[in-house]
């Protein structure tokens, strides 16, 4: 047989995915136990606390960190506004985020995987006031704080965002 010539072997990076290249991944509590972030394809439902403290229940369509601007669907309105990030206190994704199940019948490390360290917060927001609660991790970025309130003691989180 002739020599074929060889293929150059690419390596695919599977958070530049071509079919959700654009889509953000909102943050995982940093534990082994808990799935990797994944692209938001549906809306999420949220809390949006304003300047004012005021609460505000709708949807979120987009978060785009880049521009620093998170789409929201407030009802009884049906269409999409952009809410600039110095326009509100936090966001807070109210569908619960479970930690992933494993048992030590499938995994003899069972025990360490599902390390979660369930701990206080404290921050300090620009106009003086304070948030506080409890939190399984964080992670700081550019954009912001991202914070993960228990919502029960399986280690279920909701997901929470301070600009």
């Amino acid at each position: 047989m002739p020599d074929q010539p060889s293929t150059p072997l690419t390596l695919v990076d599977p958070d530049a995915s071509t079919l959700d290249a654009g889509a953000f991944r909102w943050p995982t509590p940093p534990y082994a136990c808990y799935p990797q972030p994944e692209p938001q394809t549906d809306h999420e439902p949220c809390e949006i606390v304003g300047l004012n403290g005021r609460v505000m229940r709708g949807r979120l369509v987009f978060f785009v960190p880049d521009q620093q601007v998170a789409q929201v669907q407030v009802p009884p309105s049906r269409t999409t506004m952009p809410l600039r990030f110095g326009q509100f206190r936090s966001l807070l994704l109210t569908r619960p985020f479970a930690a992933s199940v494993v048992t030590e019948e499938l995994d003899p490390h069972a025990a360490v995987l599902d390390h979660r360290l369930n701990t206080k917060y404290r921050v300090w927001l620009k106009d003086g006031t304070q948030m506080q609660g409890h939190t399984m991790g964080h992670i700081e970025t550019p954009c912001g704080l991202f914070l993960f309130p228990p919502v029960d003691a399986d280690g279920t989180v909701a997901r929470l965002f301070i600009p």
